[in-house]
């Protein structure tokens, strides 16, 4: 959503760019693979995580020696980094796109951050949700102002067309072939997206069907918890993640 939207930004002869921001030991993330395959502007910014003030403000000081005139924040960490400065601080006026919470646990650090988040989304010029039951997920104070805007998930679809029209790679062409039903996920391998709970109630298809798959499209930072469970579970030969696919 977030590179279509940089897209029809640069055809309308607006000057995006996009921060990608990651802690100092990941050297790529598929975000900006992607970003230069399709030649958009990005620029990696590492930085240490957590409640990291110190180089908030940083991204702050080089937004505004570069002269851009909005921030819009597409993660709720962001939210909360940017957003508890004061517009007077950042001279910016800020915006978010919320996707989802995690609904985290209460009193864990995930929990935190969204509470956080709640209080920064106050700060912003306007908010957007791509969903309008998410509406409930926000306090209904700033939900029912002026300030709170519904956009679908936006989606190059023409792109999606001639995508799907391509041949599959062999690999997944051969996964397809020796394994029926095929069971399909798609999203960022991370927590909220509940690609755990996928993978172990697959394991219950799997022994009903022997000869079941199950493939999961897309790249995270939980990768490495999610093949540790499926080879726990015995199923390393019925399922694949081959990573982020257009």
């Amino acid at each position: 959503m977030l590179l279509a939207l940089v897209s029809e930004q640069i055809k309308q002869g607006l000057e995006p760019m996009i921060l990608s921001a990651a802690e100092p030991d990941i050297e790529h993330k598929a975000l900006e693979t992607e970003a230069r395959r399709l030649g958009l502007p990005v620029i990696p910014w590492r930085m240490k995580p957590g409640f990291n003030l110190r180089d908030s403000l940083a991204i702050i000081r080089w937004a505004q020696s570069e002269g851009y005139e909005v921030f819009h924040s597409h993660g709720y960490k962001f939210n909360v980094l940017i957003g508890l400065w004061p517009e007077r601080i950042r001279k910016i006026p800020l915006m978010a796109t919320l996707h989802g919470y995690v609904k985290a646990p209460r009193f864990t650090k995930s929990w935190l951050y969204e509470s956080l988040d709640r209080l920064a989304l106050r700060q912003m010029r306007c908010v957007v949700v791509v969903a309008e039951a998410m509406k409930k997920d926000i306090p209904r104070g700033l939900a029912e102002s002026g300030s709170v805007r519904v956009i679908p998930n936006g989606l190059d679809t023409a792109l999606l067309e001639k995508a799907a029209n391509e041949p599959l790679e062999s690999e997944l062409a051969s996964f397809f072939e020796n394994h029926e039903p095929v069971v399909l996920g798609v999203g960022r391998l991370s927590p909220e997206k509940g690609f755990d709970r996928l993978i172990e109630a697959f394991k219950a298809v799997k022994d009903r069907h022997t000869d079941a798959g199950l493939v999961i499209i897309g790249e995270g930072n939980q990768r490495k918890s999610l093949e540790q469970g499926i080879r726990k579970l015995g199923l390393t030969d019925s399922v694949i993640m081959p990573g982020y696919y257009e």
